[in-house]
């Protein structure tokens, strides 16, 4: 598997900056690695970007390999040219009715790529103020005939007729203490793109910012895949921002040690950076994994963190902080707690439900101990909490 890892990561800092790529590389490759490239790939919706190279470079990949990557290239482009119609679509909503919005994360970020189809999305993503939620909501399904699906611990979740999920947040807050005494504050750092407009962005330190709190909010939480450290990488080469104020922002989210180990794999995977223990460590952990983490390193932290009888007892009885966020109009009420845990136990008599808490349970039964130790021992050399 070593050699497979080096040589997608060299196919996607040649992809991503253009270096020459070591032909010899793909050549030693059996097709059995080029499944397992594409099988890991597919995990960190980065397979389209090594289809591009393949095409470009003309590598010598097995047929039905080939046309996988191939097939995935095709989507991430079509995929692309509807969510950037899509995004000016609800910024003309937002423009026009005075709604001030910031487009976050892969909307911001892709445009650093050498083309937008490079850095895909699940969803589109616009952070909002909390007092415009209800206007928006009704503006999006009344002019844009958007479904409506849920309200969430910080966002609305809602589909276009054409199928593009679009997450409005109200905050960015994560749930994270340590994250949060920053992400709160978000409005501060946001600007106006140019006089008059209702779009904002925000300034660039908060901006490379906000890109490492949230890759350390998902690996916190079992994982958070290779594209955080691409963007990452680009923000670096590509931004130019306030490093005080930046530095400033990665101290007060207690974030400096994986602020560091974080840069550092990057530059390990697309730049000249060595490895060292925990970037081996690290590297580990993301690619047994997918974009969001799994569900073994997911199970392995809640038993790190509650044991085992603890973690059986959070799914019978959710703490109040973690019910808010399944539950936004518990907040401030928790006298009604017990109401809403039953609420809450009824909704999971439902097929899908019982299915997901059977994986859950037998997957944190078969956790090992040696797993939980190698996750501890990351995690606490990262001055993550846990």
């Amino acid at each position: 598997m070593e050699k497979t890892t080096q040589c997608m990561m060299q196919m996607l800092r040649s992809e991503l900056t253009g270096e020459p790529f070591n032909r010899e590389l793909a050549a030693a490759l059996t097709e059995e690695d080029w499944g397992q490239m594409l099988s890991v790939a597919k995990r960190h919706d980065v397979a389209h970007l090594l289809g591009d190279l393949i095409s470009r470079e003309e590598l010598p990949v097995p047929g039905g390999a080939k046309n996988a990557f191939d097939e995935i290239f095709c989507e991430a482009v079509l995929r692309a040219q509807l969510f950037e119609g899509e995004l000016k679509r609800l910024s003309s909503v937002f423009q026009k009715a005075g709604i001030p919005f910031v487009p976050l994360k892969g909307a911001v970020i892709r445009r650093l790529y050498t083309e937008p189809w490079m850095r895909t999305s699940c969803d589109i993503d616009i952070l909002i103020h909390p007092e415009h939620t209800k206007q928006a909501k009704a503006l999006l399904m009344q002019e844009l005939n958007y479904r409506f699906e849920k309200h969430a611990y910080h966002e609305l979740s809602l589909y276009s007729p054409s199928g593009v999920h679009l997450e409005l947040h109200f905050t960015i807050e994560e749930h994270t203490p340590m994250l949060d005494v920053v992400l709160k504050r978000s409005w501060d750092y946001a600007e106006p793109v140019k006089e008059g407009s209702f779009c904002y962005r925000f300034q660039n330190a908060f901006l490379v910012f906000y890109s490492v709190a949230h890759a350390a909010y998902h690996f916190n939480g079992g994982g958070c895949g290779i594209r955080p450290f691409i963007d990452q990488f680009l923000l670096e080469q590509k931004v130019n921002y306030d490093r005080a104020v930046y530095e400033a922002l990665v101290r007060e989210a207690k974030l400096t040690t994986f602020e560091a180990q974080f840069l550092r794999l990057a530059r390990v995977w697309f730049a000249d950076g060595e490895h060292d223990d925990l970037t081996r460590r690290m590297e580990a952990y993301i690619l047994s994994a997918n974009i969001y983490g799994s569900l073994e390193n997911r199970e392995a932290v809640r038993l790190i963190r509650r044991g085992r009888w603890g973690n059986l007892w959070f799914r019978i009885w959710l703490p109040y902080r973690e019910l808010i966020t399944k539950y936004p109009s518990l907040k401030g009420k928790r006298i009604l707690q017990p109401l809403y845990e039953i609420r809450r136990w009824f909704s999971l008599f439902n097929r899908k439900r019982m299915k997901k808490i059977r994986k859950e349970i037998k997957t944190s039964l078969a956790v090992e101990q040696e797993k939980k130790e190698q996750i501890r021992g990351l995690l606490n050399d990262l001055d993550l909490p846990i």
